[in-house]
């Protein structure tokens, strides 16, 4: 082989990183799935390489249109070696002019150009953690809807004329 080059290798090994926001997008190795958090600035990073070069395609579940939820974008990768291994790096973040109501799982594939070999990144969304706050009033019926600000848990019941 010329340098380093070999056409069975395939794609390098995926790397997920700088979720954000910290804590709130998410990264499951073992599925492949990522939760991005539906807030300004959320965003992750996906970067591999291949002798051959990296397709990437970001596709929605259900074959949504391409203007979605979600914003792809090449980062420009500096190699430290000439004729070796291609990395990419691409910027996933949620679109903040996305005006739809609904937010379908991304799909992210990347593809080694020789090979055909591929790996798919599945991108879920969270709403981020709801804040609730008491009203400081009585609650109506009193003692069955509850507010426990010490377990965050709001205790609802459905009746007609009650109020939180």
């Amino acid at each position: 082989y010329i340098d380093d080059y070999e056409p069975d290798n395939g794609l390098e090994t995926i790397a997920v990183a700088d979720l954000l926001p910290v804590g709130e997008t998410t990264y499951n190795i073992s599925t492949n799935i990522v939760t991005l958090a539906l807030k300004v600035g959320s965003s992750f990073t996906v970067s591999t390489g291949s002798n051959a070069g990296v397709a990437t395609k970001l596709t929605y579940n259900g074959n949504s249109p391409a203007d979605g939820w979600l914003k792809l974008e090449e980062i420009p990768v500096t190699t430290t070696r000439t004729g070796a291994t291609q990395q990419v790096k691409y910027k996933i973040s949620f679109n903040e002019s996305y005006t739809g109501n609904s937010y379908p799982r991304g799909i992210l594939r990347l593809t080694d150009n020789a090979g055909g070999g591929e790996e798919v990144i599945l991108i879920d969304t969270t709403f981020g953690i709801p804040i609730v706050e008491s009203t400081g009033g009585t609650m109506n019926p009193d003692g069955v809807n509850n507010w426990d600000a010490a377990d965050n848990t709001l205790y609802l019941v459905q009746v007609a004329g009650a109020n939180v």
